[in-house]
């Protein structure tokens, strides 16, 4: 397919992280709300803004609750890193020139500090859309808006990957081809996608 454009989704899809990010969930829900979920429950947070899941969790004030999981988060940060192949396909993407876009429920300050391993490549991506740059975050379609918008590129031009129901809502509502990164090992299949992605380097196939 002609695609000029590639966006990616970051935590689960670029970061293999998931698992940190769900145990610090359940640290902090059972801390701060007195409820235990197993890792296996917490599909419900992730994809969504932090502390608009503060917010829907109870927290009196979202904000300082959600500052609290970044701290304890970022202790870990180091411990955090790019999945098999990722940084590979990312390079070779920009070498190809194809435009690279990030979607992101993350704010700004995440993105560049959250970890060790995204700051080397952040120059590659054209557009970083975070949690404050569109009027809604995922699920709703306007992250993707927004890079379009700014890119004004044509939408069947367009590929957005990402691993979670979040992602793949957000694209079909955007109206722009979805591909499933599995190489998370999550089980994911009965997502609706047009590629299913079993390593980042398959992406390659899909832009020859």
């Amino acid at each position: 397919m002609n695609y000029s454009d590639i966006i990616f989704d970051v935590d689960g899809t670029l970061l293999d992280n998931d698992k940190v990010v769900r145990t610090m969930w359940q640290m902090a829900i059972e801390e701060q709300f007195g409820k235990h979920y197993e890792l296996n429950e917490l599909d419900f947070v992730m994809g969504i803004p932090g502390e608009a899941m503060m917010a829907k969790l109870g927290a009196e004030n979202p904000k300082e609750a959600y500052s609290k999981w970044v701290v304890k988060y970022r202790e870990l940060n180091c411990s955090i890193h790019f999945f098999p192949n990722v940084e590979q396909c990312i390079r070779e993407l920009h070498h190809r020139g194809i435009h690279l876009g990030i979607a992101t429920s993350r704010n700004k300050e995440e993105v560049l500090n959250n970890d060790c391993d995204l700051p080397k490549v952040i120059d590659l991506f054209d557009e970083v859309i975070s949690f404050e740059d569109s009027p809604r975050p995922k699920p709703f379609p306007d992250p993707l808006l927004t890079y379009i918008n700014r890119r004004k590129v044509s939408k069947d031009k367009v590929l957005y990957i990402g691993d979670s129901a979040a992602d793949c809502k957000c694209a079909h509502d955007a109206g722009i081809d979805f591909g499933l990164a599995l190489w998370n090992g999550e089980d994911s299949h009965n997502m609706q996608a047009k590629y299913f992605f079993n390593s980042p380097l398959e992406i390659l196939d899909v832009m020859v």
